[in-house]
């Protein structure tokens, strides 16, 4: 299984969205929407689920025109699965917090803190799911996983679509015959 967070789920579910920034060269992504577009059909025909965890859904509808047009594209979708953070994942998240909080790490101001508790609550459903890799453009999550098996991936890292086959005739050639 793999794990998008609402930062690659807007991508994906708002193709017309402006493209993230490359990290590498602080530019939007180039063709940021066909690289989103060849990732679904390789986790569609090697038949993945994507995990949505619900701290990203929280903050995907928070932000959405419409919340319930949204949720029933989601719930209608049979490649999505909506994982909660249940008791598993507290205990799994518990462990990022204790860690982050003593004085010498917990910097920054509170809104900060707020935010990497949700990521922290996001990577904590990616292990309970047992996913290999959760697809992000969020900035922190990466630290965050840092010395984890967890693989981060952003959209900038995601491959090109191949390009597309030429037919070696068209349909009605009256050279086909000679085509074999």
């Amino acid at each position: 299984m793999v794990v998008f967070d609402a930062t690659f789920l807007s991508h994906l579910l708002y193709p017309a969205s402006r493209p993230p920034l490359d990290p590498s060269t602080n530019q939007p992504v180039a063709r940021a929407k066909e690289r989103i577009e060849h990732l679904i059909d390789t986790l569609w025909q090697s038949r993945q689920k994507i995990v949505i965890p619900t701290p990203a859904l929280t903050e995907l509808l928070a932000v959405a025109g419409n919340p319930q047009e949204l949720l029933d594209v989601i719930s209608s979708s049979r490649w999505f699965e909506i994982y909660p953070f249940d008791q598993r994942a507290a205990i799994e998240c518990a462990e990022f917090v204790r860690a982050a909080a003593k004085p010498r790490r917990k910097k920054g101001l509170p809104s900060a803190w707020a935010k990497a508790k949700f990521d922290y609550q996001i990577i904590a459903i990616a292990i309970v799911v047992g996913a290999d890799i959760i697809y992000t453009d969020d900035e922190d999550i990466p630290r965050l996983l840092a010395g984890k098996r967890i693989k981060v991936i952003r959209i900038s890292e995601l491959p090109l679509p191949p390009p597309q086959q030429m037919p070696l005739y068209e349909a009605g050639d009256p050279n086909e015959e000679n085509v074999k």
